[in-house]
């Protein structure tokens, strides 16, 4: 470094002193490297470095949509510009703030992979890809990516993993476990929370030495925390259900004594919670208990049920199966107690924590809304009973259309229980309507789907629009299908041309049961049933706690549906579906 030199007068003249010394120049930031090897001109640096530069702006304004675009131009185009990595760290953040887990995941891991192990984005960046992989259900893979970080890249963030991975390890099967553990280190920091959640399993599974063993490796591990080494000793002891909590249950109230209806109704419901739960014996670690009361159809006996369960210190009820038996059950809760009925057609209002698969759902007519949206009609005509599940409906259309829409809507009720249709059908005619939009219950299509015809509606040009009842096979089976061919249905149904969850359902309930599987009942059942284990398998361990965690259900992969819990209401994803002889075509993409 180089000193400043000065002539300075004297009282003997002059001479050379040596000035004040210059600061150091700052440091210069190596760029992060490559995603790539290879070559890049200057212009090709030149424009990476400005899309860069706009991703880096945009991520830190909170543009994500701008960051994307940005970092996904220079991932594609100039992967082998210097520094063109930092545009995955970007696209990683932005795409999990947008909901992108799956592009989040895979950008995060590729460039944790490229920096140094000191640089410490390198480790956000293998946190986030994990999480990320969990977000999308793939809790094992995001174990397994933080398993294979070495100890100097998680240390920055090692709180936090060892935080993730308890979470995510509860909801990996025994066997997954056993294979993610294989080949780390008996060093590696994580490696005792998954020890403990495998010797769990392997104590519950009926392995008693297999659980020691685990036990045994947790106890002589140096990064084993005290709660880690609880559970090891409980383990070798025998005493595990002292560390890790007794054996939860789940209230279940039906008729099973009630009217011949009710009872077969009951049955019905009671064999598809125990299909529920018979996977959850086989998937987790820690058992889930039945406790079962008989309200008789009786909402007294409702109200004194579900006090006695909470007596009984379950951890949620599923039932009551009516209106009137569920109303009275919320009442008589004396505290935070969830409630899932399979197949009540309404939820108290204001109730807190009182869910039904079978309430009126507005994702078919949000999704119909979207597709009248996507085919810009200027005139639409809704027609619909006066009932409350169909009001609902036909309210959930005009707020999705009104936010979006730019045509008009024109309302036709009826009263329920009509059997002519002919007035509303007719001034949709008069209003010159270019989309019928029928949120009617299942008992009305039979009569409505035949007047539509005959008022000639379905050939003048007016493309029919049907909410979920009109997918509904029973319904179907009674209507000549000339009357539905080209109605666009908005159905909850799977069509990704994967097996289904309904599917795999069908499939346990026959393996479970025996026998073929001959109504939509059960099916309920499982997954009200599945929703409380879901939020069990999510860490539950009060009623309160399970109320929360039911709120937070997004994308349940139900038998029913793909089943998410918003606003206290229970809502499916609709994909739109065209009839044709009865079947369901798909034809459109999937909606909310």
């Amino acid at each position: 470094m180089c000193a400043t030199l000065v002539w300075v007068a004297t009282g003997s003249g002059c001479q050379l002193v040596q000035g004040p010394s210059e600061p150091p120049p700052a440091p210069v930031a190596a760029p992060d490297p490559a995603i790539e090897s290879g070559s890049s001109s200057a212009p090709e640096r030149a424009a990476a470095a400005e899309e860069v530069a706009r991703a880096r702006g945009a991520l830190a304004s909170g543009d994500d949509d701008t960051a994307l675009q940005a970092a996904r131009r220079v991932v594609a185009e100039y992967p082998t510009t210097p520094g063109s990595s930092e545009a995955l760290w970007i696209l990683a953040q932005a795409a999990f703030r947008s909901g992108g887990y799956a592009e989040a995941g895979e950008a995060g891991a590729r460039y944790a992979s490229l920096v140094p192990v000191e640089d410490e984005r390198g480790a956000e960046a293998l946190l986030l890809a994990a999480r990320s992989r969990s977000a999308t259900g793939d809790r094992a893979g995001g174990v397994s990516l933080l398993l294979s970080g070495s100890p100097e890249r998680l240390r920055p963030v090692l709180r936090e993993a060892q935080s993730l991975v308890r979470e995510s390890v509860r909801l990996v099967e025994t066997d997954g476990l056993e294979q993610l553990i294989g080949g780390v280190p008996e060093t590696h920091p994580l490696l005792p929370a998954v020890l403990v959640e495998y010797g769990i399993g392997l104590y519950f599974g009926g392995r008693i030495d297999d659980a020691g063993g685990a036990a045994r490796r947790v106890l002589a591990a140096d990064a084993a925390e005290e709660s880690d080494r609880e559970v090891a000793r409980s383990l070798l002891s025998g005493r595990v259900e002292e560390t890790v909590g007794a054996a939860m249950s789940v209230g279940l109230i039906l008729p099973a004594t009630g009217s011949p209806t009710l009872q077969e109704y009951a049955e019905l419901v009671q064999e598809g919670v125990e299909v529920a739960l018979r996977e959850a014996a086989e998937r987790r670690r820690r058992p889930v208990g039945l406790t079962m009361r008989d309200d008789r159809g009786d909402p007294g006996l409702s109200r004194r049920s579900v006090r006695e369960l909470q007596d009984d210190d379950v951890i949620a009820v599923v039932g009551p199966l009516l209106d009137a038996q569920l109303d009275e059950a919320a009442r008589g809760r004396g505290s935070a107690l969830a409630l899932v009925s399979p197949t009540a057609s309404r939820v108290p209002e204001g109730a807190q924590g009182v869910y039904s698969l079978a309430a009126p759902d507005p994702g078919a007519a949000r999704a119909l809304a979207a597709h009248a949206t996507d085919r810009a009609y200027r005139r639409i005509a809704l027609v619909y009973p006066r009932s409350p599940a169909s009001i609902v409906e036909a309210r959930a259309f005009l707020e999705a259309y009104g936010t979006s829409g730019r045509g008009e809507v024109r309302e036709f009720p009826y009263e329920p229980g009509a059997t002519s249709f002919g007035d509303q059908l007719r001034g949709a005619e008069r209003f010159r309507a270019e989309a019928l939009v029928l949120p009617v219950p299942d008992e009305d299509i039979e009569l409505l789907a035949p007047q539509v015809s005959f008022y000639g509606l379905d050939t003048l040009g007016v493309e029919v629009l049907g909410t979920a009842a009109w997918g509904e096979a029973e319904t179907l089976e009674r209507i000549d299908p000339r009357h539905t061919d080209g109605v666009v249905v908005a159905s909850p149904r799977v069509s990704d041309g994967a097996e289904s969850p309904y599917e795999r359902f069908v499939a346990a309930y026959e393996s479970v049961h025996r026998r073929t599987l001959r109504s939509p009942i059960p099916a309920f059942g499982y997954d009200a049933a599945r929703l409380v284990l879901s939020a069990i398998e999510a860490g539950a361990r009060s009623p309160a706690d399970l109320v929360a965690r039911l709120e937070r259900i997004v994308d349940h992969p139900g038998a029913t549906g793909t089943i998410s819990i918003v606003d206290g209401r229970i809502v499916r994803r609709h994909g739109l579906f065209e009839l044709r002889q009865g079947e369901l075509i798909p034809v459109g993409r999937a909606f909310e």
